[in-house]
C-alpha cells in the first residue's frame, strides 16, 4: 500500500537571518517584507493561511511594559472584536518576553493569537502565532527558535 507516502511527511527548513534562527516545515511558504519600522517575516501554511509572522526592528521601538489598555488601543486598529485573554511575562528562545494572548473575529470565526515580544541586543522581535496551528506545530517552532546577539 502507498498510504505511508500520503501521510503528512515533510522536512524542516532552517531560516537564519539577522539575529533569529528557526525551523519550519518545507510545505510552508516564507515571505519577507520591509516596513517603515523594520522587517516582517511571515510563514504561510499549505492552505495559504498566515500562521506565524515575526516583526523585527530596532529595540527602542518595542515596549515590554504595555498594559491591557494600551494593547487594546493598538489592536483595535487592526483587528475586529478584540478580546485580551492574557498578558504575562514569559520566556522564548532563552530570553525574557512579554506574552499577549488575544482573540478577534476573523471573517466570522474567532481566532486567537499568541504574541511574544522580546528584545535581543539592539533588536526587538514580535512573534505572532495563530491558533490555526496545532500545539505540536507551535511547540516545534518555539523549540527551534534561537536568537543571536551581534
Amino acid at each position: 500500500s502507498n498510504e505511508e507516502t500520503l501521510s503528512e511527511e515533510y522536512n524542516d527548513l532552517k531560516y537564519e537571518n539577522g539575529n533569529i534562527i528557526f525551523k519550519y516545515p518545507d510545505i510552508w511558504e516564507i515571505k519577507e517584507a520591509q516596513h517603515e519600522d523594520g522587517k516582517e517575516i511571515s510563514l504561510w501554511n499549505q492552505s495559504g493561511e498566515k500562521v506565524i509572522w515575526i516583526k523585527t526592528g530596532e529595540a527602542w521601538r518595542a515596549n515590554l511594559e504595555m498594559d491591557d489598555k494600551a494593547y487594546m488601543d493598538l489592536l483595535m486598529d487592526t483587528y475586529d472584536e478584540v478580546e485580551i485573554l492574557d498578558l504575562l511575562k514569559s520566556n522564548i528562545g532563552g530570553y525574557e518576553a512579554s506574552m499577549l494572548i488575544f482573540a478577534y473575529d476573523s471573517a466570522g470565526r474567532k481566532d486567537t493569537i499568541k504574541r511574544y515580544t522580546v528584545i535581543v541586543g539592539y533588536a526587538f522581535f514580535e512573534i505572532n502565532i495563530s491558533s490555526v496551528l496545532s500545539d505540536e506545530e507551535v511547540g516545534s517552532f518555539i523549540n527551534s527558535l534561537e536568537f543571536t546577539e551581534n
